[in-house]
């Protein structure tokens, strides 16, 4: 098993490899997209978002 570790959006097109799994932080829509493709291409992915409620 390989471990590497990407920071920002923009280092994970610049990967020399697909990793087998990993932990996406974030619950936008740039995270979901990255997410999906990633799953799609064979990756198990983990995604950590943060719930927000608005308050009345």
């Amino acid at each position: 098993m390989r471990t590497t570790l990407v920071e920002l959006r923009d280092d994970a097109a610049e990967a020399e490899h697909l990793p087998d799994s990993l932990l996406i932080v974030g619950d936008g829509y740039v995270s979901l997209e990255q997410a999906q493709l990633l799953a799609r291409l064979g990756a198990r992915v983990t995604m950590l978002a943060e719930a927000q409620f608005a308050s009345e």
